[in-house]
């Protein structure tokens, strides 16, 4: 997650919000393609104003 936040603020994105959770790392929360081999569908919300 981190070379997304400085890919971001390298274009100026400077305020960022969430990020903190880990989809291979954190299995009762999340699924994950590379942990487990099984498809499925998440979604993001991205605000820009």
């Amino acid at each position: 997650m981190r070379a997304a936040r400085l890919a971001l603020q390298s274009v100026g994105v400077y305020q960022l919000y969430g990020g903190e959770y880990c989809t291979y790392q954190e299995s009762q929360r999340f699924y994950s393609y590379r942990r487990d081999g099984v498809t499925g569908r998440m979604a993001s919300l991205i605000w820009l104003s």
